[in-house]
C-alpha cells in the first residue's frame, strides 16, 4: 500500500516529454528517471489513451510503464505496468502488474526503438 501511494505521487510529479502520438494515443517519457549499469538501461514511460479501455471490469485511460533495455542486444522488457483511470497517470490505479516480461526485441522505427535511443545513447 506505501509503496503503491508513493509511486502514485512519483507518476504525478514525472515530467513528461512528449515521444509521440499514434492512433491509440500519445506516448511520454519521463527523461530524469533514466538509469544505466553496464550495458542495460531502464525508464519509466507513459502512453495516455484517445479512448478509454477496460481491464476485470474497470476503465483506464493511462498506462505508466517501467521499461528495460538491453543495449547492446537492442531488447527491451516490462518491469512494471500501472493502469491508472485518469488521464497522465493520474486517478485511481486501477490495476498494477509487476510481473517482469520476458525480453523481446525492439522494433525498429518503433516508439520503443527511440526509447531504446534516449535510454541507452543520449
Amino acid at each position: 500500500m506505501v509503496l503503491t501511494l508513493l509511486f502514485v505521487s512519483v507518476s504525478v510529479r514525472a515530467e513528461w516529454t512528449e515521444l509521440g502520438e499514434s492512433a491509440v494515443g500519445v506516448n511520454y517519457v519521463d527523461l530524469a528517471t533514466i538509469t544505466k549499469k553496464d550495458f542495460l538501461a531502464s525508464m519509466w514511460t507513459l502512453g495516455d489513451l484517445k479512448i478509454a479501455k477496460t481491464m476485470q471490469g474497470k476503465q483506464y485511460n493511462s498506462i505508466v510503464v517501467k521499461v528495460g533495455f538491453d543495449c547492446s542486444e537492442k531488447n527491451i522488457r516490462k518491469l512494471s505496468t500501472n493502469f491508472f483511470s485518469g488521464k497522465m497517470g493520474s486517478g485511481e490505479l486501477v490495476f498494477k502488474n509487476d510481473m517482469v516480461s520476458s525480453w523481446s526485441p525492439v522494433i525498429p522505427q518503433s516508439g520503443y526503438d527511440a526509447m531504446l535511443d534516449l535510454a541507452c545513447y543520449k
